[in-house]
């Protein structure tokens, strides 16, 4: 007679930590902290500029922009009077980039608004169409820079 081995349900005995000692360092996650609360506000402050109404009650009149309009005589620009010259408008501060950018079309042949790139030399800013000259804090006699806008990407 050979005995009949038993098997038996070996379960592991439950989880238990290490024991404490000199060497044991507890695990952490390192959770970054949640994202800031997006707030227009704040970053007009941080880049030191006032509310578009405020500024346009510091400047109620016309103010003088100067424009620097590039030097092309390309074939693209043939029609367009970019000789390199700068340009003087005199608007007021809650006019639209995209009304300046129809003024200034008289003076370079009717370029059209839309061929328009115009660069705020004091920030290095591209402006949009939506803004206006309050909005970015556009102070009197200040310079842009055109730029001609160029259509589609790389090939």
């Amino acid at each position: 007679n050979t005995p009949i081995p038993v098997i038996t349900n070996s379960i592991p005995p439950p989880f238990s930590p290490p024991p404490m000692d000199d060497n044991y360092m507890p695990f952490t996650i390192n959770v970054p902290p949640p994202p800031p609360v997006f707030n227009p506000e704040g970053k007009r402050q941080e880049r030191g500029l006032i509310s578009p109404e405020e500024f346009a009650v510091k400047f109620p009149e016309a103010i003088p922009v100067h424009i620097v309009v590039p030097n092309d005589n390309s074939e693209a620009a043939k029609d367009w009077n970019l000789n390199g010259q700068t340009i003087t408008l005199s608007v007021v501060v809650t006019t639209l980039v995209k009304d300046l950018k129809e003024q200034l079309s008289s003076h370079l042949g009717k370029m059209p608004a839309k061929k328009q790139q115009l660069k705020y030399l004091s920030t290095g800013a591209f402006l949009k169409d939506q803004q206006s000259l309050a909005e970015i804090n556009f102070l009197p006699g200040s310079k842009m820079e055109l730029s001609v806008r160029l259509r589609g990407g790389k090939k």
